[in-house]
């Protein structure tokens, strides 16, 4: 199909989503591939290194819905929307945690990451682990799922906003005595 025959979404905010009751445990979720996603933030210099975010889990509800698709994340009206949910951090083994941040930290490495990105695995139980996507530009408002690993390691995304300020500061080789040592709370 012809790159101009596609059709041209606009993003819209996503609503907020109502914390879910009761989510299913390990013993309850379907089999099969998991998705999980790890965030990565830093420059990757002696100065500034790359962190890893605690990783996130797309929990599947049910088997029928297997990939998160454009209606799963935004069509409110779609079976998919109250089918798939993020979990973060996610609940997996400590060993299965240690394999994606050090996952996403060579990703990081051989794509030269910088400031902030993403990597998206698919995982059958804790030995098979495939890299499914690297994105340099993962979505950064406030209800994203960035800003959700952001949380769940302790930080708002206020912070994270000026940090990235001064990640790209850093890169310029310039300084802000602006940002220097602001923190920002909601």
């Amino acid at each position: 199909r012809d790159r101009r025959d596609c059709e041209f979404r606009p993003r819209f905010r996503r609503p907020r989503r109502s914390p879910r009751v009761g989510s299913l445990s390990r013993s309850e979720r379907p089999s099969g591939y998991g998705a999980k996603r790890a965030g990565v933030l830093g420059n990757g210099t002696v100065a500034d290194p790359y962190r890893t975010l605690p990783p996130a889990e797309l929990v599947y509800r049910n088997p029928k819905w297997r990939v998160c698709s454009f209606e799963s994340k935004w069509d409110t009206n779609h079976p998919a929307y109250d089918e798939i949910y993020p979990e973060c951090p996610a609940r997996i083994p400590e060993s299965l945690r240690k394999r994606l941040a050090g996952l996403t930290l060579t990703c990081a490495k051989a794509f030269g990451l910088r400031g902030y990105a993403r990597v998206d695995f698919r995982v059958r139980g804790e030995n098979e682990v495939y890299i499914l996507e690297v994105n340099p530009n993962p979505e950064i408002s406030d209800t994203a799922g960035f800003s959700r690993c952001l949380a769940s390691a302790g930080r708002s995304h206020a912070d994270f906003v000026v940090r990235l300020v001064e990640f790209a500061l850093t890169r310029a080789g310039k300084t802000s005595t602006v940002f220097a040592g602001t923190k920002v709370s909601r």
